[in-house]
């Protein structure tokens, strides 16, 4: 584990929340702090050439919110997802999803219900609620065990 010298207390304690936010699905707590998580992730870690995990993703989400034009590159170059163990899926990357979904974009989610069952549940029903504002798809549900989109 590295240390870093240059973060104080409190910025040390806004990424361990931000972290643990996005662990607890606190959805209104991680768009009030985004920008401060990434502040200190660009002014404190990057410089050290190191970046967190869920940074990785925010800042993907910074880009595409500040250069729309790298984000219809992306949406325009991806128009298929596969997301396998849905999941593991985090409130993060279900954010970045929704960056990239449009009514053109084929999309398949395979997961696994008998894991994280709460994350999976809540994700997959806000995640189709979302997705049917843009795109006509039915879900399939197969048992607990198995559920399947087809557009």
């Amino acid at each position: 584990m590295r240390v870093f010298n240059n973060i104080s207390i409190d910025e040390a304690n806004v990424l361990s929340e931000f972290n643990a936010g996005v662990k607890n699905i606190k959805g209104k707590y991680l768009k009030e702090n985004i920008d401060k998580y990434n502040s200190i992730v660009i002014s404190k870690l990057l410089i050290k050439n190191a970046i967190p995990y869920n940074a990785i993703i925010t800042l993907t989400i910074k880009l595409f919110k500040e250069q729309i034009g790298i984000l219809e590159f992306y949406r325009n170059y991806y128009t298929s997802i596969l997301v396998d163990e849905f999941q593991d899926t985090n409130l993060l990357s279900y954010w970045l999803l929704n960056f990239l979904i449009t009514d053109k974009t084929n999309i398949l989610l395979l997961g696994d219900s008998l894991q994280r069952i709460l994350w999976i549940y809540r994700s997959r029903t806000q995640f189709t609620f979302t997705c049917t504002k843009y795109i006509q798809f039915t879900t399939y549900f197969i048992g607990e065990e198995l559920s399947f989109c087809i557009q």
